[in-house]
């Protein structure tokens, strides 16, 4: 049986202090050895498309702010992030659920089968700090301890 291609990129903005968790997430991963790929993304852009092309599964890892508790921790499929068709969008201005739509059109076959983002609801995501909110530090442990159990599992 061949071997399934995961990536899991870590977004986010390594001077704030709780919009790094993500980067955060995929530094963590890289020091226990986990197996998959790695990817840290500073922005959401197009180049998140050329990024997960021809992987079987992907995770992202991000901060948001959806209004729930700092430190909850937000589960969507790919399903629950694509966005409706858009005529026209403003490649500035595009969101994860645009990115993930336009890849969905433009590259069927090269799009990943299973697509989850983690969100890790901050506390402070705009705020320049090198020490992330104690909440945002036991949401990354919780997701570091997920992601090595499934990657073990797997193995």
């Amino acid at each position: 049986m061949a071997t399934k291609k995961v990536i899991l990129i870590g977004i986010g903005n390594p001077y704030l202090q709780d919009d790094r968790a993500g980067l955060e997430v995929v530094s963590r991963l890289r020091e226990l050895g986990c197996p998959w790929d790695l990817e840290e993304l500073y922005t959401t852009g197009l180049e998140l498309l050329d990024k997960i092309k021809g992987y079987d599964e992907v995770i992202i890892v991000d901060a948001a702010q959806w209004g729930k508790e700092p430190g909850t921790i937000i589960e969507l499929s790919g399903e629950e992030l694509r966005l409706p068709h858009v005529s026209s969008v403003n490649t500035h201005a595009m969101t994860l659920g645009h990115i993930i739509e336009l890849g969905y059109v433009a590259f069927p076959d090269e799009m990943p089968k299973k697509f989850t983002a983690y969100l890790i609801e901050a506390e402070h995501l705009d705020e320049f700090s090198q020490v992330m909110s104690p909440r945002i530090e036991e949401a990354i442990e919780k997701l570091v301890k997920l992601f090595t159990e499934i990657w073990k599992s797997s193995l």
